[in-house]
């Protein structure tokens, strides 16, 4: 004859048999909500913007800094940290005829080779839309990315323009940047951050298959807010 438990007996017999799937599902959770919680963070102390600079000459420490605090006035806080942050990630492709021994160029073509590994796993995560060129024309044949100006993607035979230069933009060129400082002989040498930027290129990337994401689609309201008033 079948004993009828009572309700403690069930609870114990089903603790008994459950007990380790319950202790398992318990670390999951915790295991998952610490995850999440990383993701979260992380997100949240990564920089709103990531603006990509590509050429052969390095730009000042000084510059760097001056042009991230002075475009994050003209930013967005995309991911809720309560501040607007830019970064200016720098892509040095060191030309290695510029060396004057065998050594150098090795090295040179060494740091050349790993900036354009960084600079391909940007452009393949979509981490910047907006670009900083020393020499558009090359980056474009190289990397074929950039779209127009206007945000729409490259045509044959179209003439529309696929980058400004940065003297040609109102509000770059207006952009407060102070000076930079170089190590020298004699000291410092000082040098005006606007004329170092003067003669540089901006562009933005254009989307091919991907879905803009909030950050995406800040990046081009900054774009757009960047080159307003820009020369065609």
């Amino acid at each position: 004859e079948k004993k009828e438990l009572t309700k403690e007996e069930k609870r114990r017999n089903w603790w008994d048999y459950h007990k380790w799937h319950v202790v398992i599902a318990v670390v999951c959770l915790v295991l998952a909500a610490d995850l999440v919680f990383d993701m979260v963070r992380n997100a949240r102390n990564e920089p709103d913007y990531t603006i990509a600079y590509v050429g052969v000459t390095a730009l000042p420490v000084d510059l760097i800094e001056a042009v991230e605090e002075a475009v994050a006035e003209h930013g967005e806080d995309l991911n809720g940290n309560g501040k607007v942050q830019v970064e200016l990630m720098e892509y040095q492709l060191y030309d290695e005829n510029a060396a004057e021994n065998p050594a150098q160029q090795e090295e040179n073509a060494e740091r050349a080779y790993n900036a354009s590994v960084l600079l391909t796993l940007n452009i393949e995560t979509v981490d910047s839309m907006i670009y900083i060129l020393e020499d558009p024309e090359l980056f474009g044949s190289t990397y074929p990315i950039l779209c127009h100006t206007d945000g729409t993607l490259p045509e044959e035979g179209s003439d529309a323009p696929m980058y400004y230069l940065w003297k040609d933009c109102p509000v770059l060129a207006g952009l407060e940047l102070g000076t930079f400082q170089l190590p020298g002989i004699y000291g410092p040498i000082e040098g005006d951050c606007q004329s170092a930027m003067s003669g540089l290129a901006v562009a933005r990337r254009g989307l091919w298959d991907d879905e803009p994401g909030e950050k995406i689609n800040g990046a081009i309201r900054l774009w757009e807010i960047l080159t307003e008033g820009a020369a065609k």
